[in-house]
C-alpha cells in the first residue's frame, strides 16, 4: 500500500481510502498510489464491490 492511499475489505466490500491531508488532492503520486490500489483490489476475491472515500478514519 502507498503512503495516501489504502485499501480496507469489510464483508466483501472494498473501501480505497485517500487520506493526504488537508484536501485530499490528487497528484501524480495519489494518482498512481489510487491506480495501484484499484489493481491490487482487482486481483482479491474477496473484493465483490469498490467504494472511494477521500474522509479521516477514525
Amino acid at each position: 500500500m502507498g503512503e495516501f492511499v489504502r485499501l480496507e475489505v469489510d464483508d466483501g466490500v472494498g473501501v480505497i481510502r485517500i487520506d493526504r491531508p488537508p484536501a485530499n488532492a490528487i497528484d501524480l503520486r495519489v494518482g498512481v498510489e489510487l491506480g495501484e490500489t484499484v489493481r491490487e483490489a482487482e486481483e482479491r476475491s474477496d473484493v465483490g464491490a469498490l467504494v472511494v472515500w477521500g474522509g479521516r478514519s477514525r
